[in-house]
């Protein structure tokens, strides 16, 4: 029998890491047995025994095997699909006993592989190296290589013109918006790193990360620093970016990219809110849980990189996401509990998903701080109850790749066995069965996500790999997420507190106030009176370890700090963070017609603040968007003249009206 088995070469393999169980390697050695070809086994009828993971046992005759998802097997004459994660054991009956069981591939994968046993065949040669990587992640990678842009770039509105011959298609949405070439590149070059290609030998992922570099321009101001951030929405690009470059010097480095990867940490930490978390620009005031996420991402990143990043970067993140988490453990975008968004152009085609909630949990993992029970156990659960779902291929209500790549993260740092189980099975079934297999858009993902309208196809096919990606790693160690020092070495464990302590009764954490001033009262423990307590350097009534006084609030974010101290020289301190927001939401509509011939009308624009209520002509009317604040009402007309108010009131009270006139001629 002559054997003509088509192996790919060895690729470089992620520092640190020992090959990836992989099926494919089985199913090759088995396709040399049958036919010699990678993907597919056809040959003169072979009688099997094969036993599943329950201990069902088949006979019959096999005629076919597919590699990788599925195998289909004819058992007496009936066609079997068997899912490759129940087949466990391969026997061939034809001949006798003597023949050398081909090599079992490596695994650290806790199933076992496909055991193949060859009665009475002559013995197999040594297989040539094999790529121990998945068959979707070097078609992954094939995709993502052969439609990157020559200076480096993934062109998010110009890739298709790199496609040869026919060009990709699929459902919806393949080209995204040219402002995020930056954030995409850097997700496509992180997908890369993750799959185990280096930076050092992969002319591809060289190249994308190269071109970002170019993106940081030396600038003064609140640009010294930015990758690819203008304005608004692309500090999306920065954060990313600053993602890829840290975990790219954490194998292979480089002086030119570790010197922007520092410049960029700095602009981070400049951006950030004092003690909060981040939003679009330099301290706007304003805080939003999705870019925060990212942050801490990148910030993370760059402290395994070995770039020093201050804990308080850390501690302010997570004491966002603690004030836009709700008493039921629900994370909001700007508001505690507040729901998940989306587009209006998308309104109506995809379900509600907590995509906050799963960005916090895995913004909390990646600052390595304590998490409470009472924040950690209803957002696992939460999660649990939005299972990725992706049955067929146009089938898009649940498809959210953005969730699904948050939620896969936090649940494997975080989750319990029994809970990380149950998602890793829910979320590799929904990608590995709609990756395309075959023809111009092998190896991508069609984008129909809600927020693919972004980055397009290349974006669903970098964000998607980066969470199956997730699903072949071991979990990491049971408390190994205290903060890290350089180069990934565990830092000690913060001590409990000790000594003297400030404890504050009033104002609360995460207070938002529209009030001018705050009463700021508590108590002092391990001084012994009479004390003497400042508040903002000023002193203040005690009465023996209580002590009250009055702060008054500018607008924006206020700084409280307390400081005791007593007669034998020592002293405590607390500091308290409280916003003042007395600004009422601003309102934009667009153009309404000043005569109509129509007795009905819609009404739509936005508000420039999250978290607001809308009422048009006195009817309440859903916001929605998480970047833009959309409403959109249809309200009938009287015939001649209508006055139509529009109020919109924000999470603490702040009030704005305005009024359209619009005369109905019949």
């Amino acid at each position: 029998m002559t054997l003509g088995v088509t192996m790919t070469p060895n690729r470089p393999r992620r520092p640190g890491t020992r090959p990836r169980p992989t099926l494919l390697a089985s199913a090759v050695i088995l396709g040399g047995l049958l036919l010699g070809t990678s993907l597919a086994f056809a040959a003169p009828p072979k009688k099997v025994r094969i036993t599943l993971d329950d201990g069902t046992v088949i006979e019959g005759t096999l005629t076919k095997w597919e590699s990788r998802t599925y195998h289909f097997v004819t058992v007496d004459g009936t066609t079997r699909r068997l899912d490759e994660d129940r087949v466990r054991r391969v026997e061939f009956l034809d001949a006798g006993d003597g023949a050398t069981p081909p090599p079992k591939p490596p695994t650290s994968d806790p199933a076992p592989p496909v055991e193949i046993v060859p009665r009475g065949q002559p013995p197999i040669p040594a297989p040539a190296p094999v790529d121990p990587r998945p068959a979707w992640q070097t078609s992954t990678i094939a995709w993502l290589e052969a439609h990157q842009s020559k200076d480096g770039r993934w062109d998010v509105d110009g890739w298709q013109r790199l496609c040869a011959g026919e060009m990709c298609q699929g459902a919806r949405d393949e080209r995204g918006d040219p402002r995020y070439d930056v954030g995409v590149t850097a997700l496509a070059a992180l997908a890369l790193i993750r799959l185990g290609e280096d930076p050092g030998a992969s002319d591809a992922l060289s190249r994308a990360l190269d071109w970002i570099t170019t993106q940081a321009p030396f600038r003064a101001g609140v640009e010294a620093g930015a990758i690819g951030f203008r304005d608004g929405e692309q500090i999306y690009n920065h954060a990313i970016a600053t993602l890829a470059l840290a975990e790219a010097e954490e194998h292979t480095s480089s002086p030119e990219r570790r010197a922007v990867l520092e410049r960029a940490v700095n602009w981070s930490l400049a951006a950030q809110n004092p003690g909060l978390g981040w939003k679009y620009g330099v301290r706007p005031g304003k805080n939003d849980t999705s870019v925060t996420g990212w942050m801490l991402a990148a910030l993370d990143a760059a402290r395994r990189a070995g770039i020093e990043v201050p804990d308080e970067a850390f501690r302010g993140g997570v004491a966002w996401l603690d004030r836009a988490t709700s008493k039921e453990g629900v994370t909001g975008y700007q508001t505690p509990g507040g729901g998940s968004s989306y587009l209006p152009i998308q309104r109506g085609r995809f379900d509600e998903v907590p995509s906050m909630t799963a960005v916090a949990l895995l913004g909390r993992a990646h600052a390595g701080l304590p998490i409470a029970a009472t924040i950690l156990d209803p957002g696992r659960k939460l999660l649990l109850g939005s299972l990725p779902e992706w049955e067929t291929p146009t089938e898009v209500r649940n498809a959210n790749f953005y969730y699904w790549f948050h939620a896969t993260g936090a649940l494997r740092a975080l989750g319990t066995d029994a809970q990380w189980s149950r998602w890793r099975k829910s979320v590799r079934r929904a990608l590995e069965r709609q990756q395309r297999m075959g023809g111009p858009e092998s190896g991508s993902w069609d984008p129909i996500g809600e927020w693919c309208i972004a980055g397009g196809r290349v974006y669903a096919t970098a964000i998607n790999a980066l969470t199956l990606e997730q699903t072949e790693r071991p979990r990491p160690a049971a408390g190994a997420r205290a903060p890290r020092g350089p180069r990934g070495a565990p830092a000690e464990p913060a001590p409990p507190p000790s000594g003297p302590l400030v404890e504050l009764a009033s104002p609360e954490k995460g207070l938002v106030t529209t009030e001018r001033s705050i009463e700021v009262n508590g108590h002092v423990r391990g001084l012994t009176p009479p004390l003497v307590v400042r508040i903002d350097g000023r002193r203040v009534e005690v009465e023996g370890s209580r002590f009250s006084g009055t702060v008054r609030l500018r607008e924006g974010i206020n700084e409280i700090d307390i400081v005791a101290a007593d007669a034998d020289g020592g002293r405590a301190r607390a500091r308290r963070t409280v916003v003042r927001d007395s600004t009422a939401p601003g309102i934009k509509l667009e153009d309404v017609a000043d005569v109509v011939r129509v007795p009905r009308m819609t009404i739509d624009g936005h508000v420039d603040e999250h978290g607001c209520t809308v009422w048009v002509g006195g009817k309440e009317t859903p916001v929605v968007g998480e970047q833009a604040f959309y409403f959109m009402e249809t309200v009938t007309l009287a015939a001649g003249r209508n006055e139509i108010e529009i109020v919109a009131k924000d999470p603490v009270g702040n009030i704005t009206r305005t009024t359209v006139t619009v005369t109905y001629k019949p």
